[in-house]
């Protein structure tokens, strides 16, 4: 699993790597006052900080930060600013979950469902998820909703997978928008209803989720799930999503480009979009391509054609 929730946790993470800290205040002379003979002996020094910024987290960690203990240990996780260490990431996770630190919760959560630095743990991962889940974590509502979806960790419960990612999506999470979308056009956890799948598929679409960019491209291309047929409308969503990198929309590009629907037939549009899915593993797309490549171009083909 990729840590999703590296937010600011993940800024203080690149900065340890990188060195930075920012500038500490400048001290204030303390006013001079007259002194007698027994309070001219030197004070004994106080405690320094370190001055190296890790070596000062590692300290606040281990003086029971639970912001600093996610930190530590999201850097041991990902290697950012710390040698890599799932044992030592887990340690540090734990510590920051039992003080109610909700991206330690997640992390943690990742932890034991992926089994770094101890067993897998399924069960535990998904508790540690709701935990985080309860506080408005976003990237822990997903990953219970889907592990409530799969029925791991727990039996299966498609109701309880639905809220956790209506709750995320909610929270404007374009994926968890995405998902939301499919649960209502299939009918999984809530009842069916095509048009608040829509609904979710557009503002996941919005937010720049291009799978949703996509199947909007196909329902009005086909007039379907209420919506009503419009090429001009299905060419603006599937360019949005192959623009984004969705392999399946520019494969479509690439197909209406050689057929000329709904746009002018263009060899060298056709042989871009084509180029692009293959790239990705889009297997018709690789065929559509070597065809077209072997083809001559149509003015070479014309007898007499100059």
């Amino acid at each position: 699993m990729v840590f999703r929730f590296m937010g600011p946790l993940l800024a203080l993470g690149l900065a340890l790597a990188c060195g930075e800290e920012p500038p500490p205040p400048a001290a204030q002379p303390a006013p001079a006052t007259p002194a007698s003979p027994a309070a001219e002996a030197p004070a004994p020094p106080a405690t320094q900080a370190p001055a190296d910024p890790t070596l000062r987290l590692l300290a606040e960690a281990d003086a029971g930060s639970a912001g600093s203990q996610a930190t530590v240990a999201l850097a041991y996780a990902t290697g950012l600013g710390l040698p890599h260490d799932d044992a030592l990431a887990l340690r540090y996770a734990r510590l920051a979950a039992a003080q109610g630190e909700p991206d330690a919760q997640f992390l943690l959560g990742a932890l034991l469902q992926e089994g770094r630095g101890t067993a897998a743990d399924p069960t535990a991962a998904l508790q540690s998820y709701l935990s985080a889940a309860k506080q408005g974590n976003v990237d822990a509502q997903i990953a219970a909703a889907e592990l409530y979806l799969r029925g791991e960790g727990a039996p299966q419960d498609l109701k309880e997978a639905a809220h956790w990612q209506l709750e995320a999506a909610a929270r404007g999470n374009p994926d968890a928008q995405f998902q939301s979308g499919l649960l209502f056009m299939r009918g999984i956890g809530v009842l069916k209803d095509d048009a608040a799948g829509i609904r979710y598929f557009r503002d996941a679409a919005r937010g720049g989720n291009a799978h949703a960019a996509f199947v909007l491209g196909v329902f009005y291309e086909n007039g379907e799930s209420g919506l009503r047929a419009d090429m001009g409308e299905a060419l603006r969503w599937y360019q949005i999503a192959a623009e984004s990198g969705e392999a399946g929309a520019q494969f479509v590009l690439g197909e209406r480009y050689e057929q000329g629907r709904g746009v002018t037939a263009s060899r060298d549009e056709a042989l871009r979009w084509y180029r692009l899915a293959a790239q990705q593993g889009h297997e018709e797309a690789q065929r559509k391509l070597e065809r077209l490549e072997r083809q001559p171009e149509p003015d070479a083909a014309a007898p007499g054609a100059r």
